[in-house]
């Protein structure tokens, strides 16, 4: 059975559940006054995209629906002295509220000083040449900000580095749950993934892909598994939630898939896992079980870049998961031959018979014999995933998504 999952998002949204916002005010330094029209440019370099603004009468500037990631902020205007922050962190659904007060070249003189760098905490950091005078000191002070999320949830963010490094249950991202506080594993039920936020029940729970549902109903966990290297950024919130969620009471898994740049960047991996090198169990060793058999094969690979740089942007992963063992050895009651032989010619019961002859080659004298068998399980999955990001605008943004897994 295959499935899939499309996503679009207009524009015209300003209130999702994934993109971030960055905005702040620009001043006057000396009078504190908004200033009109200063550049302002925000860039990426993960993706090695740009984006710029200008600021209205009242010195406000505005990046909307950004995708979490790193960005560059600098600050521009003639006749002002510029400002720039090259690392600023925009988790998923965040907010960064950070204003910039610009200094007016012309007062830098009054400190009687040609070649000075005005820090942020306005103390000034002389220097002659190329090299600073080892004379001089100065205390930098970074750039006040205001750090957030745009819904009142309680959650926890967890970045690349972390969903690249930290040990992923099946590589499952959604199984990252078990290292938020507040969520235990519930061994006593098969469902969902086992995990209980709050005390909860593990199907109380809603788990999410660019804000749209991925939930599996049935099991009350999720529908389709998202290869690690194919998230972006995940976030993880456990009370506290917004009406824009709601259905669950106990936690929200909310996965932001990767996004193309103006640079191609692609990644492949393989797998492998066979009994050949695994020890045997203390526990079959003592019933004298050999070795469980195992080939399992997982490769996949991811491709990003500009379609039509700085407006069109792509990003795909593909996946194929082999997975070949058997099960424990498990009591199976057997039908002997003379039952087959009595079973009416051309009857479904002595077709399957005969199209599947009984695994120990011959079937016990007595109906109902007990034989300890192993049965043979096989498991194959293909993912696909692949989004679109199309950018005619600064403020404007088109996301479409399909995702396809049998």
């Amino acid at each position: 059975m295959i499935r899939w999952a499309a996503f679009f998002l207009a524009t015209a949204l300003t209130a999702q559940t994934t993109q971030g916002l960055i905005t702040g005010i620009i001043s006057n330094a000396l009078t504190n006054k908004p200033l009109l029209e200063a550049q302002v440019t925000l860039q990426s370099p993960t993706t090695d995209t740009t984006l710029s603004t200008q600021t209205g009468p009242t010195g406000i500037y505005t990046f909307p629906q950004l995708s979490p990631g790193t960005y560059r902020l600098t600050v521009t205007k003639p006749a002002y002295q510029s400002r720039a922050i090259h690392t600023l962190e925009l988790t998923v659904a965040g907010y960064i509220n950070i204003n910039f007060s610009l200094r007016p070249l012309d007062a830098l003189w009054e400190r009687f000083v040609a070649n000075t760098v005005i820090l942020p905490n306005q103390a000034a950091l002389s220097f002659l040449g190329p090299d600073l005078d080892p004379a001089y000191t100065g205390a930098f002070d970074p750039e006040p900000a205001q750090t957030g999320q745009l819904e009142p949830s309680l959650s926890a963010v967890m970045d690349p580095a972390l969903i690249k490094t930290i040990p992923l249950t099946g590589r499952d991202v959604y199984t990252a749950l078990a290292y938020m506080p507040g969520v235990t594993a519930d061994t006593a039920t098969g469902r969902s993934l086992g995990l209980s936020s709050n005390g909860q029940r593990p199907t109380s729970s809603n788990f999410l892909i660019d804000g749209l549902e991925d939930n599996n109903h049935f099991v009350g966990g999720p529908s389709l598994s998202v290869p690690p290297e194919a998230i972006q950024e995940y976030r993880i919130s456990t009370s506290n939630f917004s009406a824009e969620y709601g259905r669950t009471s106990g936690q929200i898994a909310n996965a932001v898939t990767a996004r193309g740049g103006n640079h191609w960047h692609g990644l492949a991996y393989t797998n492998l896992r066979n009994d050949i090198l695994n020890a045997n169990s203390y526990q079959s060793n003592s019933k004298a079980i050999p070795r469980t058999p195992l080939h399992q094969l997982q490769t996949g690979l991811t491709a990003g870049g500009p379609l039509i740089r700085n407006r069109l942007y792509q990003f795909t992963a593909l996946e194929y998961f082999r997975s070949r063992s058997v099960a424990d050895p498990a009591p199976y009651a057997l039908a002997s031959q003379p039952f087959i032989a009595s079973l009416p010619a051309g009857s479904i019961a002595a077709g399957l018979f005969q199209a599947h002859p009984l695994l120990t080659g011959q079937p016990p004298s007595q109906d109902g014999a007990i034989d300890n068998l192993r049965a043979s399980i096989g498991f194959n999955r293909r993912t696909a995933l692949t989004r679109l990001d199309y950018q005619p605008a600064a403020n404007h943004r088109v996301l479409v998504r399909l995702f396809g897994q049998d």
